[in-house]
């Protein structure tokens, strides 16, 4: 970081390294490391970032992998109906994240699971090599013919019981 901001860094964080940067650098690996420093390099803002400014240039963006943006992942996992998984999800990390902040919770609870969300596809674009893709479960494809068969045999089953509960009216 001197490198790039000279005096900057200095006068701002010293010449020793922080103890606070030092534990937040230790958990971002060193090939995010590089990347964050790439981006500082190239950053139009003449002084250092703060030690969050610089986590975040360390993070995964959604393009480096492949996946949609922020707000297009948000639209997807949230308006997606609940029952619709024989519908291909656009990446493997919408649907992570997804079924990382609760289904069940995006559909019935919206907006109030945004930062949820957020955070757990984050979590799934810096996971994304390891991710499995989704299950790709399609709705049987019938012809009119073969559905008209199985409610007849559907109803021809059931039709003794309800013979039996409606004998005597």
């Amino acid at each position: 970081m001197g490198s790039i901001y000279g005096h900057k860094w200095t006068s701002s964080y010293g010449e020793r390294v922080d103890p606070v940067w030092r534990r937040a650098l230790k958990s971002v690996p060193v090939d995010r490391l590089k990347v964050a420093l790439a981006r500082c390099a190239k950053r139009t803002d003449p002084w250092p970032p703060s030690m969050p400014e610089f986590m975040g240039l360390a993070r995964v963006l959604p393009e480096e992998v492949g996946a949609p943006d922020l707000e297009a992942a948000w639209r997807e996992a949230s308006n997606r109906p609940h029952h619709s998984d024989w519908v291909p999800w656009s990446h493997r990390c919408v649907y992570w994240a997804a079924v990382r902040t609760g289904r069940t919770d995006l559909a019935e609870r919206g907006q109030v699971m945004r930062k949820t969300f957020e955070r757990e596809y984050q979590r799934a674009l810096e996971e994304a090599d390891a991710l499995e893709e989704p299950p790709k479960g399609q709705l049987p494809r019938r012809t009119s013919e073969e559905q008209r068969r199985e409610r007849e045999q559907a109803a021809a089953e059931a039709l003794p019981q309800l013979k039996s509960m409606t004998a005597g009216w």
